[in-house]
């Protein structure tokens, strides 16, 4: 925008000082009033037409209904549209149970996946030859031994002293 156009100028000037102007563009106004002249100079202009006019209106203090409202939305106990106890979807309880439920879950998992499985014993087999019939009968034997976790096999001869 440019704000150096005085038909704009004026118009933003105009709000402000009436405070219409509300929200991010007030505090835009606002940010901006440091850095251009042309609105600084419309803000004075509509303060000084404006300024004579309060001099005729004697101060009002507010009912005490309005200042209960006030109290009652600054602590936010405010019971209208919207506002009031949050639904069981918002409550921080609810959410800090699950939290600490998850959390206690993951830590079981952990130790679970590092506790491993128990190591096994080792597989030993002893095998005889066995003879043909009518043949002499073999004294060979071999002894074979599998680890517990399947990788390695050892065989050694067995013999008869």
């Amino acid at each position: 925008m440019d704000y150096g156009r005085p038909r704009l100028a004026d118009r933003l000037a105009a709000d402000y000082v009436a405070g219409t102007l509300r929200g991010a563009a007030r505090r835009r106004f606002e940010a901006l009033l440091p850095a251009h002249v042309a609105l600084r100079g419309a803000v004075h202009a509509w303060q000084a037409r404006l300024m004579p006019l309060t001099v005729v209106i004697a101060p009002q203090s507010p009912s005490a209904r309005v200042w209960t409202g006030i109290q009652a939305r600054l602590d936010g106990t405010l019971r209208g549209a919207g506002a009031g106890a949050p639904g069981w979807w918002g409550r921080l309880a609810l959410w800090r149970g699950l939290t600490a439920l998850a959390g206690l879950a993951t830590l079981g998992l952990v130790v679970l996946l590092s506790i491993g499985s128990p190591a096994q014993a080792p597989i030993v087999v002893v095998m005889n030859p066995v003879a043909p019939s009518g043949a002499a009968p073999a004294s060979d034997s071999i002894v074979a031994s599998i680890s517990g976790d399947g990788r390695a096999l050892v065989t050694r001869p067995l013999v008869n002293v």
